[in-house]
């Protein structure tokens, strides 16, 4: 009889409305607002923000404005999105200790610990809020998001604070384990070579081997790649300027 491998399970967020805010960062100031959205926010086109400014989805200290307004430093921007959070492993997150003053759990791999870019709801802080009812938490020790282990959490500043002064003056000390496969050795060894990420799903990271030739070649791609950002961010300004005067030009005729 054929056995059907099983699926891992998954935690999956409905989509759901969310609005971004920032105060604007020295960098920005007296450049365009498109412009800023188009350069330091890349996961979309400059096309959209442009279209997000105009709908009003896209606010600057909560007043609609044109996609050529000048940023000055400290104004707050507001994005609001419709989110769409990636799926995060759907293994419980196991309390190990609790007390009045101090939470362990075994976080596994895939879910961050803070809520951080594309993920909110899908973190070790909200899950163990909605899951456990648990809040008010400060992580002590922080873990990749593709890292699985234990993280401590206090439950008051106090005890935050005294668990942060035993881990800088190295009173306290952390291991980290690593499955592998085949035989690993027992001496101490080096990896100097990138890794890879196989399956964000499940964590799962290799490491490439390269040789010097291979390096060489990389080197030179690195370098060219950087040469060619560069120049896109470069182009990249001006079409942008170009397409929000034109996008202004042409609301002003239907007006």
């Amino acid at each position: 009889m054929e056995v059907k491998q099983q699926q891992p399970s998954r935690r999956i967020v409905e989509p759901y409305f969310h609005k971004y805010e920032t105060h604007a960062k020295a960098r920005w100031k007296g450049k365009p607002i498109a412009e800023v959205f188009a350069t330091e926010f890349r996961d979309r086109s400059p096309d959209y923000y442009i279209k997000a400014i105009l709908e009003g989805k896209i606010l600057m200290n909560n007043q609609q404005v044109k996609p050529s307004t000048p940023v000055e430093e400290n104004t707050l921007i507001s994005h609001l999105v419709h989110r769409h959070e990636p799926p995060v492993s759907g293994e419980e997150v196991k309390v190990l200790f609790k007390s009045d003053s101090l939470l362990v759990v075994n976080k596994p791999a895939t879910i961050p610990i803070h809520p951080t870019g594309r993920y909110a709801k899908n973190t070790l802080i909200n899950i163990l809020s909605s899951e456990h009812g648990l809040s008010n938490l400060y992580p002590i020790n922080r873990l990749d998001r593709l890292t699985s282990g234990v993280v401590l959490m206090a439950l008051t500043k106090g005890k935050a604070k005294e668990i942060e002064n035993l881990v800088s003056s190295r009173s306290l000390c952390k291991e980290y384990l690593c499955r592998v496969k085949g035989s690993f050795p027992f001496e101490e060894i080096t990896v100097n070579e990138p890794t890879k990420v196989v399956s964000h799903n499940l964590g799962l990271v290799v490491v490439l081997k390269r040789n010097k030739e291979e390096e060489a070649v990389n080197d030179k791609i690195e370098d060219a790649t950087k040469e060619e950002e560069e120049d896109e961010e470069n182009k990249l300004k001006t079409a942008s300027k170009k397409r929000f005067r034109q996008q202004e030009e042409n609301g002003s005729r239907k007006k």
